[in-house]
């Protein structure tokens, strides 16, 4: 994983951790949940790409 790599996914997470605190905050249960599970979504995109460029492959994990 190269550098600008790296720095790419420090910063979606950075954004995910600032969407949760966020998401907490809302009001309404329904709120919290929204958008709760649009982080989720994004989370494990991002997990996705982190593996993806660490050479992971899901269909070889036990």
């Amino acid at each position: 994983m190269t550098p600008q790599q790296a720095e790419s996914l420090r910063k979606e997470s950075e954004e995910l951790k600032q969407g949760v605190d966020q998401a907490l905050n809302q009001r309404t249960p329904e709120q919290k949940k929204r958008d709760l599970d649009k982080l989720v979504e994004n989370a494990h995109r991002l997990l996705g790409k982190y593996n993806k460029r660490k050479g992971v492959n899901h269909q070889n994990l036990p």
